[in-house]
């Protein structure tokens, strides 16, 4: 959830102090601490508001928030703020998705998907591929954000490239096929292409079957053994223009493609795998395939301890590919560079506090009307 603000101090802050107390309690006797303790008011405070917080799910916090805190009351999993956040995160996602749009319904979910926050993660390295200039990742946060791209942009402006209406937030910058489309396929095939090689993983392009079809952008030889694996990459924006379901089109264009081309290469001897990605960065399962297979294949020459530390980099090369190439359509396809800043693209959300900073969402908020955006800036202010 990287990038949402669920970790905003205000939103643990009573799961934290929770667990910090617990965590002495639990230690008293090994610091030598033998004084009788009395849970200070903050403990009952905190205990009221997580309880109110996950609607009563978590029951203990009920009995602490009326009486004290009993021997035996508590176990080693109370005092463990990571298993406190297994309980707050979930119920925070839960009134985010309730909250937000159709269209960010269905960017929350892939930005879930595997590696879909991986080129946030990179030592920026501009020889390998991992960096992007400072237009490129100020428009890739504010793409995965939900901010708008553009001040000037409106719904009724006309694409620069085919003509049909833009809309605010890229939607269609990223899927004009006359916008960059074909160059950011290929972006990522040259990247794939170049990790496979450092891999030492024999390669053909754009290999022919039957004198015609060529469902294999890259032929790899010994990635996966016996036969050799032709690799389709799919890049898809996972959001319809009706924005009305939670479908993920990423694997449905993966299959899409294995409907197409799994008989024919399995009639040529080869595999086939439809390398698939979201313009969110997420991979679907084809895609983990193969970058699980180029990790296995690099420790292999490496060892285990180099091997994972290069294998994950080369991974990262192929996410920040997809990423870069979607930075491009970003910013060639919409009319303006200018920079929004969050009071220009959010409308006031009224902030509630229970009491010791826990924030909530002010209950007029509408449903199925408010951005992402939005109800990150109900959490976290400026």
């Amino acid at each position: 959830m990287g990038g949402l603000g669920l970790t905003h101090a205000r939103t643990v802050s009573a799961s934290a102090y929770m667990s910090s107390f617990l965590s002495f309690v639990a230690r008293r006797d090994d610091i030598g601490y033998a004084e009788h303790i009395v849970p200070p008011i903050g403990f009952t405070n905190s205990a009221i508001i997580l309880t109110e917080f996950t609607g009563g799910t978590i029951p203990i916090t009920k009995s602490w928030s009326t009486s004290s805190l009993a021997a035996g009351s508590f176990t080693k999993d109370h005092c463990s703020q990571h298993w406190w956040a297994s309980h707050i995160f979930p119920q925070i996602k839960l009134r985010l998705m309730s909250r937000c749009s159709a269209r960010d319904r269905i960017k929350l979910q892939r930005l879930q998907d595997p590696m879909a926050g991986s080129w946030l993660t990179p030592v920026p390295c501009e020889a390998l591929g991992l960096s992007f200039n400072p237009t490129e990742f100020q428009t890739l946060l504010r793409w995965r954000l939900g901010m708008r791209m553009s001040a000037t942009c409106e719904s009724i402006t006309p694409c620069g490239k085919c003509g049909e209406p833009l809309d605010i937030f890229g939607d269609h910058a990223v899927t004009c096929k006359l916008n960059n489309y074909h160059a950011r396929h290929q972006l990522v095939v040259d990247a794939l292409a170049r990790v496979l090689k450092s891999a030492n993983i024999p390669l053909e392009r754009e290999v022919p079957i039957n004198g015609k079809e060529r469902p294999a952008d890259i032929l790899a030889h010994r990635l996966q053994g016996s036969p050799p694996l032709a690799i389709d990459v799919t890049i898809v924006h996972p959001i319809a223009t009706s924005c009305d379901h939670l479908q993920n089109r990423v694997s449905s264009a993966e299959l899409y493609k294995h409907r197409h081309y799994d008989k024919l290469c399995h009639d040529a001897g080869l595999a086939f795998n439809a390398c698939g990605f979201s313009t969110f960065g997420g991979a679907a399962p084809d895609a983990q395939i193969v970058m699980r297979k180029i990790k296995q294949r690099i420790a292999e020459i490496h060892g285990k301890a180099e091997g994972d530390t290069l294998g994950d980099q080369a991974t990262e090369r192929i996410i920040v590919s997809v990423m870069r190439g979607v930075a491009a359509q970003l910013i060639e396809g919409t009319p303006s560079a200018d920079q929004v800043t969050p009071t220009d693209m959010v409308s006031p959300i009224t902030e509630v506090s229970s009491g010791d900073g826990f924030m909530g969402f002010h209950e007029s908020m509408q449903p199925q009307t408010a951005s992402i955006a939005q109800c990150v800036a109900a959490q976290c202010p400026q």
